[in-house]
């Protein structure tokens, strides 16, 4: 199929996208599937070289994307995206309150997982999850200021080690994933004694995707949903809050 061909066949598909029981797609995730496509395409087997998302060839197909998805919002066919409510300082400390978030003298590895999940997405800007299942225990080095002060970063260090003299438990070393599942304790394991918290496993696409939610809605039921996106998830005040306050960090 030559690009122009493609060019036609997806202005047909855009027009007449559906759900299963019939109803449209919304904004977000019609564009999500163009970008699918488009990944799909670019990448091997296909390794085609344009882009049916910035490529001049499709112009018409994306005119015809854009003005659809216009006509059908105006109409009111088309459902606006829904934004989840931001997590705020007092939010976050109310998930300390009653455990979802912990100190990292804690002996219950689940929970710290939790906690270290929180602040990447915090202050390394992993708001949102399409790459976090990848990430490795080499993406973070430990720094030092000029005045010996400690940091992380993101490193692209082959030897730089996800590592911190707070962290009690121990990842897998057989396997370089950062985000691994957390061990239950049960008869042989002690957190107290054993120094591996965590499975040669990465932690499943559905746990890392339900985090945010599992931890809200135990605490607030349903009135606090983070949905399986965290893409609202931090607030800029609380951004904010942990660079201008020093009343609010890491327990």
């Amino acid at each position: 199929m030559t690009p122009q061909q493609l060019n036609k066949c997806l202005q047909k598909f855009y027009l007449s996208a559906r759900r299963r029981d019939g109803t449209f797609y919304n904004k977000k995730l019609l564009t999500a599937i163009r970008a699918a496509l488009d990944r799909h395409l670019r990448s091997p087997p296909l390794n085609k070289p344009f882009s049916i998302v910035g490529d001049p060839l499709f112009t018409e197909a994306n005119k015809t994307l854009s003005n659809y998805l216009k006509t059908f919002s105006l109409r009111g066919d088309i459902a606006p995206t829904t934004h989840k409510q931001a997590l705020t300082k007092e939010v976050v400390e109310k998930l300390y309150d009653e455990g979802e978030l912990v100190e990292f003298g804690t002996l219950n590895p689940g929970k710290l997982q939790q906690t270290a999940w929180i602040f990447i997405s915090l202050f390394l800007g992993k708001r949102g999850r399409e790459n976090q299942q990848t990430m490795k225990k080499t993406m973070l080095a430990l720094r030092k200021t000029p005045a010996g002060e400690e940091y992380y970063e993101v490193s692209n260090e082959r030897g730089a080690m996800l590592a911190t003299k707070n962290h009690q438990g121990g990842l897998d070393d057989q396997d370089d994933e950062s985000i691994q599942r957390p061990r239950s304790p049960c008869k042989s394991f002690n957190p107290a004694k054993d120094e591996v918290w965590f499975c040669s496993v990465p932690l499943g696409h559905n746990s890392l995707e339900n985090m945010p939610r599992g931890m809200t809605t135990a605490v607030f039921d349903k009135s606090l949903d983070q949905g399986n996106h965290c893409d609202g998830f931090i607030s800029s005040k609380l951004r904010e809050s942990t660079h201008k306050s020093d009343n609010w960090s890491p327990k």
